[in-house]
């Protein structure tokens, strides 16, 4: 058998395993993308011909045609996944791409910035937002932290204004499969600051009764409203002058504020929906003593000139 026909035979194994909801579609997704573009060089090896220097071959160039290190770890990771379930199934004695990464001369990782790196950054940028559900996305995920998934998820049912509060129930794929949040701790109540909260009572009043999403993307269009909200962000940012971040690095800097301005550890860790304290500990990129004067936590990042938050003041208090 071959690496071609096992990873067709294997990959199906997988799809199996997420239409059961044992595997999260992310997870298939990005195999199977994997599979797809970069197992075939060794497509036509027969699995007990798969030795060490095949691999080695491979992965050189990969590296050689630009991959970067990340993306060279992650398609090393799959392939290895692909040939321990070959082991499992009896195809191989042993798994040649065990501790391959370790025998690359793997490039550097270049140093990203993913967070905002102050909050004056991060209203600086909440200045500039305009009218519309995209920047609602983005001043939510900014405020509370939420993952895009979560953000695309919340439904007005879940959003308690009165009480600046709303109950994260469920995610939403870029595929637009509708599932429980990632882990048990992702089932969780956050606060919502009231600056925040304004703008939430001015996007449900011109929503009316036209969607229950709060963000107005349908489920079967999610993968189109999460590119709007990159595009927002990224014309945005470039705009300013501020690094590029991606949604997700709104919620570092979420973690990271709360942890300047001396939030409980604990308190942020539940808020974000972490299982594990050093997963918290590790979106906390800036340090207490860089921490400026701030009146409190919630309401640290408040912008001065947006028409989107002006007309909504009044409403949040």
């Amino acid at each position: 058998m071959t690496l071609g026909e096992w990873s067709a035979e294997w990959l199906g194994q997988i799809k199996a395993l997420e239409s059961r909801g044992i595997l999260r579609e992310q997870t298939w997704l990005a195999y199977e993308r994997i599979a797809r573009l970069h197992f075939g060089p060794l497509a036509a090896t027969g699995l007990d011909e798969l030795l060490r220097p095949a691999l080695l071959t491979w992965a050189n160039a990969m590296i050689a045609a630009g991959a970067s290190r990340k993306s060279l770890v992650l398609r090393v990771a799959v392939l290895k996944v692909c040939l321990r379930d070959a082991m499992g199934a009896g195809h191989l004695a042993t798994n040649p791409a065990e501790r391959l990464v370790s025998s690359l001369r793997l490039p550097r990782a270049p140093v990203v910035q993913r967070w905002f790196d102050s909050t004056d950054s991060a209203a600086r940028f909440l200045d500039a937002a305009e009218d519309g559900p995209e920047w609602v996305g983005l001043a939510l995920m900014l405020y509370t932290g939420l993952r895009i998934g979560e953000a695309t998820g919340l439904r007005w049912e879940d959003v308690d204004l009165d009480g600046h509060r709303a109950v994260v129930r469920r995610q939403v794929s870029p595929k637009g499969k509708v599932s429980e949040p990632k882990t048990a701790a992702g089932a969780r109540l956050v606060d919502l600051p009231g600056v925040l909260v304004g703008v939430l009572r001015k996007a449900r009043s011109a929503a009316g009764l036209r969607s229950p999403w709060v963000l107005g993307i349908e489920p079967a269009h999610n993968g189109a409203g999460r590119n709007r909200l990159r595009k927002a962000l990224a014309r945005t940012l470039k705009r300013l002058g501020l690094p590029h971040l991606t949604p997700h690095g709104l919620r570092h800097s979420w973690i990271s504020f709360r942890g300047l301005l001396g939030q409980d550890a604990r308190l942020i860790q539940e808020q974000a929906g972490h299982s594990d304290p050093a997963m918290t500990a590790h979106y906390t990129h800036l340090q207490r003593s860089d921490r400026k004067a701030a009146d409190d936590a919630a309401d640290s990042i408040r912008p001065r000139q947006s028409r989107l938050f002006k007309k909504s003041e009044g409403e949040a208090k």
